[in-house]
């Protein structure tokens, strides 16, 4: 039994790592109007997206749990605890100034990002 276990442990371990190697941090694109804006980021472990700033609030609806590193470009440094499911408000003076986010933990972090743009 135990070594049963200690297969599927391996097995299950390798396949993460897979998983995490086959990664590709990208954007996808859903929708954009005059009111809202919506994509879908993938953010693979250790990766950094480039310098940005957003110009208004955002929902983010993480699909797993995880934690994001906020870089701004002045120094400053903030973790982000992100829960699965559990969508996040972030406002417009979280995102001005120009940041990198960083995906701190060994798993890919696919965030849906819910832009919105009526004041």
């Amino acid at each position: 039994m135990k070594k049963k276990l200690l297969l599927c442990l391996a097995l299950f371990l390798g396949n993460s790592s897979l998983m995490a190697a086959d990664c590709k941090t990208s954007r996808d694109s859903y929708f954009e109007n005059e009111d809202a804006k919506a994509w879908l980021t993938t953010l693979c472990p250790q990766d950094i997206l480039a310098y940005h700033s957003h110009q208004f609030p955002r929902v983010i609806i993480p699909q797993e749990d995880g934690r994001l590193q906020v870089v701004y470009q002045s120094g400053e440094k903030r973790v982000i605890d992100l829960k699965k499911s559990m969508p996040m408000f972030l406002d417009t003076a979280q995102g001005q100034a120009l940041h990198q986010d960083i995906n701190i933990g060994q798993s890919p972090l696919h965030i849906l990002v819910i832009e919105l743009r009526k004041k």
